[in-house]
């Protein structure tokens, strides 16, 4: 049990800081011979304002990194004396509860929008102005107009998250497991607004992730996950709303670790409710470790969900559980079709149509502007990829047809697309495996290995325990365990 150690952190650290003061006095001085400067030729009470403020933002920063070596020093002293406790190194975790982003978020999310707001109206009013004058081309409007669009995405994005925060408040996770135990269990209880007792169930998601950030980019990779379901019969209400969660953590997975920001694991406690106006979403990081509690017989099998109901043969469209847009119909003798139909995942393939259309603006604006040739064929194939991308995304469609021994799947956009057939005894596996991540949410997808290939039977599958559920089918009929 313990942490990694932050391999070179110490050193980079203090070259940061020595390069922030070097910066700051540099600044600093810069602000001094300015208004030494100004003050002979100009005089008045001008040169002083700047020579402060320039002196000021320079200070600011050698004092910002002094600071910063403080806490360096005496966060390196708690990690040591918490090497046996990392949990505790958070507060927020130390304290028993994790809040939600809440009010926080939604400040942000508004000031966001006013800072973009504020630059991108007048720039766009401006430029319209002087195309309406003659002195440049409406090509610049064009460019420029992209920007207030942008704008009012996240003014509707700001206004959401208002509106969220005055129907539900600020979320609040307390911790009954501190930490939560790797081979044994998490448990806690949620406490929120009034406003969540509008919903019929919840929908709770525990993620292990692999959190890997290099440069400006970070990409997660889904390790584990279980959802679950929790009817309103279970919520507790006095003033607002408080529901208990539990879950059974499987001794393989591995244990959390945050002590090297460019590779981290994470457990993250996503839920969600559908609620009359804004649904309800909120995510906690919370402390999962291995501790002397942990047991390797725990598996958390006990918690997987049962095998879905089979319709019966002659009942056309019935889904594999509540919610769900997977159609599944009788096919053949004592078989079943799988139907993986168009525009699942409406906002995955909104957010896919907003890029696109961005990039096939730029495009035509490279073409208007008359760019290099390598810079137009660059963005024609980044678009043309986007288009595609798109199209798959709203329009794919899979057909998964199993009968005892045969098992056999099509896809492609509109379901036209090569057929690959099996027997059952060609076979080596039907599995889960995770798909993409839209955002903060992960997808699951179905895979058949056999034979020498590897096919996807089935893809953008919101719910592990429903892709768990469908590869129990599918396997179960063709006869294949």
């Amino acid at each position: 049990m313990g942490i990694r150690a932050k391999q070179g952190s110490k050193w980079g650290g203090r070259a940061t800081a020595a390069f922030m003061v070097v910066f700051g006095l540099a600044f600093a001085s810069l602000g001094v011979y300015a208004w030494w400067e100004t003050r002979q030729t100009q005089g008045g009470w001008m040169p002083v304002v700047g020579g402060v403020t320039f002196c000021g933002m320079g200070l600011g920063l050698v004092w910002l990194a002094i600071a910063a070596l403080r806490g360096e020093d005496r966060e390196a002293a708690r990690r040591e004396e918490l090497a046996d406790r990392p949990w505790l190194l958070r507060d927020d975790w130390a304290a028993g509860r994790v809040t939600s982003g809440g009010r926080p978020a939604t400040l942000g999310a508004w000031a966001i929008t006013g800072f973009w707001n504020a630059i991108a109206i007048p720039a766009a009013v401006g430029v319209t102005l002087k195309a309406l004058a003659g002195e440049i081309g409406w090509s610049a409007v064009a460019m420029v107009a992209m920007f207030p669009l942008v704008g009012l995405g996240l003014a509707a994005m700001a206004v959401r998250a208002g509106v969220r925060w005055r129907k539900f408040g600020q979320s609040t996770l307390e911790l009954k497991t501190l930490p939560g135990v790797v081979g044994g269990a998490f448990r806690a209880v949620l406490h929120a607004g009034p406003g969540l007792g509008e919903t019929r169930s919840l929908t709770v998601t525990l993620d292990c992730l692999r959190r890997i950030t290099s440069g400006d980019s970070t990409r997660e990779e889904m390790l584990w996950q279980r959802t679950t379901e929790i009817p309103r019969s279970r919520f507790a209400m006095a003033g607002g709303v408080s529901i208990p969660l539990s879950f059974t953590i499987p001794f393989e997975c591995a244990a959390s670790d945050i002590s090297h920001s460019d590779d981290e694991t994470v457990w993250r406690l996503g839920v969600e409710a559908e609620v009359h106006g804004v649904d309800y979403a909120e995510s906690f990081e919370v402390p999962i470790y291995r501790t002397d509690e942990s047991r390797e017989d725990v598996t958390g099998d006990e918690e997987l969900i049962e095998s879905i109901q089979v319709p019966p043969p002659g009942l056309e469209g019935a889904m594999p559980r509540l919610g769900s847009k997977v159609r599944i119909r009788s096919w053949g003798m004592g078989g079943r079709e799988l139907r993986f139909g168009m525009l699942r995942n409406p906002a995955t393939s909104a957010m896919l149509l907003v890029f696109t259309g961005g990039f096939a603006g730029a495009l035509w604006l490279l073409f208007e502007q008359g760019a290099p040739l390598f810079f137009r064929l660059f963005w024609c194939l980044a678009v043309f990829g986007l288009v595609l991308g798109f199209l798959l995304v709203t329009f794919g469609v899979t057909r998964v047809r199993v009968e005892p021994g045969r098992l056999q799947v099509r896809g492609g956009l509109f379901g036209i697309g090569r057929t690959r057939r099996w027997e059952a005894h060609e076979i080596d596996a039907i599995e889960t495996t995770a798909g993409m991540q839209s955002g903060g949410r992960h997808y699951w997808r179905i895979r058949v290995r056999g034979g020498g290939r590897q096919v996807t039977a089935g893809t953008r599958i919101p719910d592990r325990r429903e892709a768990l559920a469908l590869v129990d089918l599918i396997a179960g009929t063709v006869g294949v365990r």
